[in-house]
């Protein structure tokens, strides 16, 4: 009856008391919290950006405000790319994660000599970026898939730009808004 939808609403409303005052994380800059007693139902979800306050009792969570902003801040992967290495971003609602790194297989050195030799190390060191690169566009096609990236952003220095765009699969190169070049 009444006194019992009461005391659930009273436990809710504890519950979420607590949470502000104890657990919230301080640098949210905006909170989504769904409580129901009855049902057991818990979530907190901190966000990086701020959003309307307001306070709905219903049968139905009310998500129209996260889903809008779903729409406004569409998710995108950044990667900075080096020979050696890369680190793979990803920004969503404000804020950026580092989700992914890869490493060359072993270390590139530089080579002095001339001739048939430093055709072979040549030869040698463009096949250790070229499998890096690789690594590279493995690595972002899951990250695309797993947060479902809208756009991607790839900084490098010009030296392996080539190797790093032909490694890429066409749904990543869909996605590509920019390759922005590093020293």
């Amino acid at each position: 009856g009444d006194a019992e939808n009461r005391d659930r609403f009273a436990a809710d409303r504890e519950r979420i008391m607590n949470y502000l005052n104890r657990e919230a994380p301080r640098d949210a800059r905006g909170l989504a919290l769904f409580a129901c007693d009855a049902a057991n139902i818990w979530y907190a979800l901190p966000l990086q950006t701020q959003v309307t306050t307001s306070i709905a009792v219903d049968r139905y969570p009310h998500v129209f405000e996260l889903a809008r902003l779903i729409d406004e801040y569409e998710t995108s992967a950044v990667v900075l790319a080096e020979g050696q290495e890369a680190r793979i971003f990803v920004i969503a609602l404000n804020r950026a994660e580092q989700v992914g790194e890869t490493e060359a297989t072993e270390k590139i050195k530089r080579f002095d000599q001339g001739g048939q030799a430093q055709m072979l190390f040549q030869r040698r060191t463009d096949n250790l970026i070229k499998a890096h690169t690789k690594d590279i566009a493995a690595q972002l096609e899951q990250i695309v898939k797993r947060y479902d990236v809208q756009h991607v952003i790839i900084a490098g220095n010009d030296s392996i730009k080539g190797m790093i765009l032909d490694s890429l699969t066409e749904p990543i190169k869909q996605r590509l808004i920019d390759y922005i070049h590093l020293e």
